[in-house]
């Protein structure tokens, strides 16, 4: 009898920073692989330090660079808490996902308000949900918007 192992998952985690959520979603889920990409090289010094000291090494990499400038990758989840201009995002990530990819932006509800379906069709996108972020005990500001590409060619007008 064959028993297949779940497929890893590769999460990228995109101007990452401090490594939030990538190295926390590593420790709590031994079948993610994450790539954290941040292009601050003292930024990178820090995560490659926290990667060795929790012995992750495995499973977390690090690539010091800007997400505009990665080629030939094949991420299953895009996730970022600091890009300010989602569909600008969405475009530069496109081409280094796999076909079903999902992207988890945060962003602040104001932004995510801006974000239309005209706008998402042009590129070939859709909003699946949002989720609210309480920061402070009933007010949302922030927000984590889920997309994923349309798997039909929209001809741009």
């Amino acid at each position: 009898m064959k028993i297949n192992k779940p497929k890893k998952i590769v999460v990228a985690d995109i101007g990452t920073g401090n490594g939030v959520p990538g190295i926390i979603w590593a420790i709590l889920e031994p079948n993610l692989d994450v790539v954290l990409i941040e292009k601050i090289l003292k930024k990178i010094a820090f995560l490659n330090h926290a990667i060795g000291s929790l012995d992750l090494g495995e499973r977390v990499i690090t690539i010091h660079n800007d997400v505009r400038n990665i080629r030939q990758q094949n991420f299953d989840v895009i996730v970022s808490r600091a890009f300010s201009d989602c569909l600008k995002f969405l475009s530069f990530t496109e081409e280094i996902t796999s076909k079903n990819a999902l992207w988890m932006i945060m962003t602040t509800v104001s932004k995510s308000l801006n974000v239309n379906q005209n706008s998402l069709d042009k590129i070939n996108f859709e909003v699946i949900d949002k989720k609210p972020i309480f920061i402070d005990k009933n007010v949302s500001s922030k927000e984590i918007v889920f997309f994923k590409k349309l798997l039909r060619k929209h001809i741009k007008k």
